[in-house]
């Protein structure tokens, strides 16, 4: 079943407050995700046969379900009716199950089509019938999961975030992977339109991992693009450009010529925005070609149009006007206002370089009147601009004219003084040309300094890290020591007040007895602290096997106090880390749980460790009481300090985010150095 997002047109007007141009492919990425796949469980005809000589019967109903499934992606309406029936005769037999799945899918086709108070209206039926069979499980989770996805189609995505949060473990924890990766992706999209691009791509990774588990790779090649789209508007160009070409060799195995035309603009908008036009024009004439050979005209236009800019920006203006105005006859043809507007914005632009303001003007004036018929708003002040504009260039060619005839009438006054105005300028470079001598002597006398000043600042910043290294050494160092010394002594000596003390076992009165033994029993537990706080002075684990293997066994241990229960989660991380880094995300990750023990008050966080091509990732979610982060940042305790100075250290960056409604999230990404 279907659990993407369905996005409302709405959305789309959020992504239109960037460059149109740019933005117009995510339009078509987001799209598709509702469409990721198809059941392949059984042939719809054989299928239908089935039903012919079906009894009235549960299985009646499974199959429907089945036939709901596969028709709901290629025929709506043959869904609907599927969908009524198998719901009808649910009701009929009283079989719960068989009402909850129909209610799901009469709510995806209603919410395919933009009518969300009638989709949630069958998922709240959906809620009372698990309510009546008690269903916490699963399919309650997907009811929730769908809700949340309506909730982002009508915008409400704190909603929408908190239901899909609350219910992602569910399916998690019941092996439920394919639906659990669509709602982690749903996440990461629902994270990309509040602008929260870190969080955005955590979950992207997270879900791109179980696709690829899965090997659904139509879902792998639209993960690709939105980690593409994510660190594009994170500036980051060369990781959106690894991620666009990775979707376009998924897309090129699967030979579906629409996720080819998505990469392939990405790609060459990437290639754009860096100023490299002649990769661009490469990129974007291939994603033309397959967008006229599938008969989609927007991306043909939005092609079309991303060329024109391109070829702009290459100071080609007439071959740029020319693509613009093809552009512009197809966009006029399928109704594309906005793709209008956005031509003769660069129209005018490209007519203004070359300097015709006349067709500059009437480009402007075009572009305003679309943007009145879209927005129903006034815009001359951007024609009186350019009319303004255009009358001063006027005047300025008069005024040359002018300027010329002036200087003929002058040139026997200027012939006059031709000898004096030589004898002045041959003093006057003699003294240019000294002064200009004793500038270069100056600034090569200060180029030294600064050579030498920058190499004394670099020997100093290499001396700090060899310092700082040493301090951590020997840091843990002493903290080997004083878990050796605890155990040599301390440990020592519990031992053998234990075995001291249960020499007079058979001397201990009866009534004695039970105190006896509390003294036991309390040197067994001081016997324990002291091996905990042995481990976390000197962790073998980290040492010897990892980082990842001990985070389990820190986890383990906090699990097993019963405090709060912790998920740990980790991708992407195949090799060890440098030392230095291990040991402090090690003790990073240790604050950050031991902060979350104290003070969280929740019952349940989320421990992660990602790595990808560009940077380390460790990120805490707990669901506890929060706290004032900006509060924190002024008043914050030894804890949080000690977290700030080792991420500092390490050339990493910290955030906190918290509040009462959600709880504390604590990220820190160190980046991957070679």
């Amino acid at each position: 079943m279907d659990l993407f997002l369905h996005p409302s047109k709405d959305l789309w007007l959020q992504l239109m407050k960037k460059r149109y141009s740019k933005n117009i492919f995510f339009i078509t990425l987001f799209l598709f995700a509702g469409n990721f796949q198809l059941l392949k469980a059984g042939n719809p005809d054989s299928l239908k046969q089935v039903l012919k000589y079906a009894k009235e019967d549960t299985n009646k109903v499974n199959t429907l379900i089945v036939l709901c499934s596969q028709k709901g992606q290629i025929d709506g309406d043959e869904s609907l009716k599927y969908s009524k029936q198998a719901l009808d005769l649910s009701t009929k037999l009283n079989y719960q199950q068989g009402k909850i799945k129909a209610c799901i899918h009469l709510a995806q086709y209603y919410s395919a089509k933009g009518e969300y108070e009638q989709a949630l209206k069958f998922l709240t039926d959906a809620l009372k019938f698990c309510a009546e069979i008690k269903e916490k499980g699963p399919l309650l989770a997907k009811v929730n999961v769908c809700i949340a996805a309506i909730y982002s189609g009508k915008g409400d995505y704190n909603k929408s975030l908190k239901l899909y949060l609350s219910n992602i473990n569910i399916l998690d924890k019941t092996n439920q992977k394919p639906e659990f990766a669509k709602a982690l992706y749903n996440i990461s999209i629902i994270y990309y339109y509040s602008h929260k691009l870190d969080e955005s791509k955590i979950y992207a990774l997270r879900s791109k991992a179980l696709f690829e588990e899965l090997k659904d790779t139509v879902s792998i090649s639209t993960s690709f693009s939105l980690l593409g789209a994510i660190c594009y508007d994170k500036e980051d160009y060369s990781a959106a450009l690894v991620y666009y070409k990775k979707s376009l060799e998924q897309a090129e195995k699967l030979k579906d010529k629409s996720y080819l035309a998505v990469a392939l603009n990405g790609i060459g908008i990437v290639y754009a925005d860096t100023k490299e036009y002649s990769e661009a024009i490469v990129y974007l004439k291939k994603a033309l070609a397959v967008g006229e050979e599938i008969g989609e005209q927007q991306t043909v236009v939005t092609c079309l149009l991303n060329l024109g800019i391109c070829y702009s920006g290459s100071n080609n203006q007439t071959e740029a006007i020319k693509l613009f105005n093809q552009a512009l006859t197809i966009a006029k043809k399928i109704g594309s206002k906005h793709s209008i507007k956005e031509l003769y914005y660069f129209m005018t632009e490209a007519h203004e370089k070359q300097g015709n303001f006349k067709a500059a003007l009437a480009s402007l004036q075009q572009f305003t009147i679309v943007n009145d018929s879209i927005y129903n708003e006034e815009n001359s002040q951007q024609i009186n601009e350019l009319s303004a504009k255009y009358e001063s260039e006027k005047k300025a060619k008069e005024i040359a004219i002018l300027n010329k005839e002036l200087i003929t009438k002058e040139k026997d006054r200027e012939l006059l003084n031709a000898q004096v105005q030589q004898k002045n300028s041959i003093v006057f470079g003699t003294i240019v040309g000294t002064i200009f001598l004793v500038l270069i002597l100056i600034l090569l006398f200060n180029r030294k300094r600064l050579i030498q000043y920058n190499k004394y600042q670099a020997n100093m910043n290499l001396q700090r890290e060899k310092n700082a290294v040493d301090i951590l050494h020997a840091q843990e160092n002493e903290q080997v020591r004083i878990a050796k010394d605890l155990h040599d002594g301390v440990g020592t000596y519990l031992s053998t007040l234990k075995i001291n003390l249960q020499l007079y076992e058979g001397f201990v009165p009866k009534e004695k007895t039970d105190g006896y033994q509390n003294a036991l029993n309390l040197i067994d537990v001081i016997s324990i602290e002291l091996r905990n706080i042995m481990k976390n002075l000197s962790n073998e684990t980290l040492h010897e096997h990892g980082l990842i293997t001990a985070f389990e066994e820190l986890v383990s241990r906090v699990n097993n106090l019963g405090v709060i229960q912790i998920d740990f989660y980790t991708h992407g991380l195949n090799k060890r880390l440098n030392e230095v880094i291990e040991s402090n995300l090690y003790r990073i990750g240790q604050e950050l749980i031991t902060n979350c023990v104290k003070y969280s008050k929740g019952s349940h966080a989320t421990l992660q460790l990602l790595a990808d091509d560009t940077s380390t990732t460790l990120m805490l979610e707990d669901n506890g009481v929060g706290f004032d982060a900006e509060k924190v940042k002024d008043t914050a305790g030894m804890g949080i300090k000690n977290i700030n100075d080792r991420v500092s250290f390490i050339k990493g960056t910290a955030r906190f985010e918290s509040n009462s409604l959600n709880g504390t999230l604590c990220f820190v990404e160190i980046p991957n150095f070679k």
